[in-house]
């Protein structure tokens, strides 16, 4: 076979030759441009916490030159003002993550060109303690690269592109960098607030003073402080903020304040807050330590506010830790009955094996504590003696301390009369404060079969004469696991959890009433099993069906005896297990 001419294929071979080393360069210069692409720098490279000064200077507004001292920072130009702290965490964590990706471009290339020089040009200086200087600008979006912005660092020479959403933080306005707040200082800390003041009225000055767990009035007399109305100023005065910077105070200078509030703290240390006169239509000057320059804040506010004496005095029946109470005795004409805690339960007193309703305990806790009632005043007279008592509350702590509230009559009908261990005079309070209190066992009885909550629940058994049936929760849904595995119809399946954590006995019945009902205790028409997602037992229930009434008798893991019940409960329970399968 005659083989090809060697001096036709050399040109050929080198050809390709020289192909394959350009294909090569291209394919490395390629690598080397994504490379030097992906490759991120710092534009800051001080550390954080170290810088001490800071210049912002957009072409919306004038610079603002900003210091640090003892962290916190305040606004030197172009006015003096307390820098705000939410805003500057912004700044600083911006600075601290902002990278850039280098730019193959000209070090001599026009910076106009590119809005790094102009009216669009944001230049940020930073100055660490040791007088370190770092600086860069942010210009014009970059074309075909909407994420981005022209970036230069003026100290290299080199540009960079870097988020465009770094503009926004540094480019807001004056007023989103000056503190707004008109008291620093935490709730927490407050031991005593002094109040005083040329309002109308009685503005003698009130001292309140922290006697953990109660606030206690100690001038201009003594008398127990309303927890509630003390932490409604509190959190009134210290969540303000200015909603203006007055340029001048001149009209209040050396005139006292409608208001002033001083707050001193567990440390010692205390700030003032003085408000005066209006200003404008609708706002009023504002001064605190804190701030060496009036603000201004919404007029009308502190009108609001419990200030005198008679608003931040206790009003309750009595004052007393719910938590700490461990007895309660409510003795009536008609009958007497005694509440006790054991751990984290009440139970009634005569029958330990009927737990309380936790709700009929806070009701009576909320009448006794948060119902403001007034003293009869001094000139009229009423004695314990001369009143015939119609109902004793009793409530004993832990350590024997009793609470006490008597109620009576008197020939008036539109009245009550009480005397109380915690107030020193009589009060009243309507008639019909009577009809708040329930003086009957049924009331506070928990007649819940079962104590779980939904929330909790991991699995449902129901065994029953025909079939058992499993559901099991997965995530917020429920599976049927037994007796075939299937998605399961989740409303119902959540209707049958809920019936059971609502479920209520409608009465007792006897056992002997229950032996000649005609039911074998040994085999229930349903058998129900709770358990929690570790597989624990929450609660179980045995049913015995009356076929033509719609009840049922049940027995409960959660209180002894037989009860009856009917309604939700007995509509929720399947039949068969087909009734909850999830059907398209």
């Amino acid at each position: 076979m005659a083989g090809f001419p060697m001096e036709k294929i050399k040109p050929v071979l080198l050809l390709t030759g020289i192909l394959s080393l350009l294909l090569i360069l291209l394919f490395v210069t390629g690598n080397t441009n994504k490379e030097k692409e992906r490759k991120v720098v710092s534009l800051i490279t001080l550390d954080p916490d170290t810088i001490s000064a800071l210049s912002i200077k957009t072409g919306n507004r004038p610079a603002i030159q900003l210091s640090r001292t003892e962290g916190s920072w305040v606004i030197q130009e172009p006015l003096y003002s307390l820098a705000s702290r939410k805003t500057m965490d912004s700044v600083i964590e911006t600075l601290d993550k902002l990278v850039g990706i280098p730019l193959d471009m000209d070090r001599d290339s026009d910076l106009n060109e590119f809005g790094l020089q102009g009216k669009n040009t944001i230049t940020v200086k930073t100055v660490d303690h040791q007088g370190n200087e770092q600086s860069f600008s942010l210009g014009n979006q970059i074309p075909l690269d909407v994420g981005y912005v022209y970036t230069y660092v003026p100290s290299s020479g080199e540009f960079y592109k870097a988020y465009k959403d770094a503009r926004s933080v540094f480019d807001l306005p004056l007023e989103d960098f000056r503190d707004k707040t008109v008291v620093d200082i935490s709730i927490n800390s407050i031991e005593s607030v002094k109040i005083s003041g040329t309002l109308p009225g009685d503005m003698s000055p009130v001292i309140v003073e922290k006697q953990p767990p109660w606030w206690e009035i100690t001038g201009p007399k003594a008398a127990p402080g309303n927890n509630g109305k003390v932490k409604e100023l509190l959190e009134g005065i210290l969540s303000l903020r200015t909603n203006d910077f007055p340029e001048s105070f001149e009209e209040n200078e050396g005139k006292s304040p409608e208001l002033r509030i001083r707050f001193t703290s567990a440390d010692g240390s205390a700030e003032t807050v003085s408000f005066y006169s209006d200003y404008g239509d609708d706002l009023q000057y504002v001064k605190s330590d804190r701030v060496p320059y009036a603000l201004g804040i919404p007029r009308g506010v502190i009108e609001n506010l419990p200030v005198r004496f008679d608003e931040l005095r206790s009003k309750a029946v009595l004052r007393f830790d719910p938590s700490v109470i461990r007895e309660i005795i409510l003795d009536a004409d008609t009958e007497r009955i005694t509440l006790q805690k054991e751990e984290d339960r009440w139970y009634i007193a005569s029958a330990k094996d009927i737990p309380v309703d936790e709700s009929a305990v806070r009701h009576l806790i909320n009448l006794l504590t948060l119902r403001e009632v007034e003293d009869i005043s001094a000139n009229r007279e009423l004695k314990k003696s001369d009143t015939s008592i119609r109902l004793r509350v009793l409530l004993r702590e832990e350590n024997g301390a009793e609470h006490t509230v008597e109620l009576g009559e008197t020939g008036e009908r539109d009245f009550v009369p009480g005397f109380s261990s915690f107030r020193d005079r009589p009060f009243i309070v309507p008639a019909e404060f009577f009809d708040h209190f329930q003086i009957d066992t049924d009331f506070f009885e928990d007649k819940h079969l079962l104590s779980f909550e939904s929330r909790n629940i991991g699995s449902v058994q129901i065994r029953g004469n025909r079939e058992d049936i499993t559901l099991t929760k997965s995530g917020s849904d429920w599976l049927l696991t037994e007796p075939e595995r299937s998605a399961a119809d989740s409303p119902k399946s959540w209707g049958l959890v809920f019936a059971l954590e609502k479920l209520v006995y409608e009465e007792r019945i006897s056992p002997a009433e229950f032996g000649t009902s005609g039911f074998s205790a040994d085999n229930p028409d349903y058998s129900i099993s709770i358990k929690d997602s570790n597989g624990k037992e929450q609660g179980k229930l045995d049913l015995w069906l009356f076929k033509a009434e719609g009840e049922a008798v049940a027995v409960s893991s959660y209180r002894d005896g037989f009860f009856l019940i009917s309604g939700e409960l007995l509509e929720n329970i399947p039949v068969d297990h087909r009734e909850l399968m999830y059907r398209k």
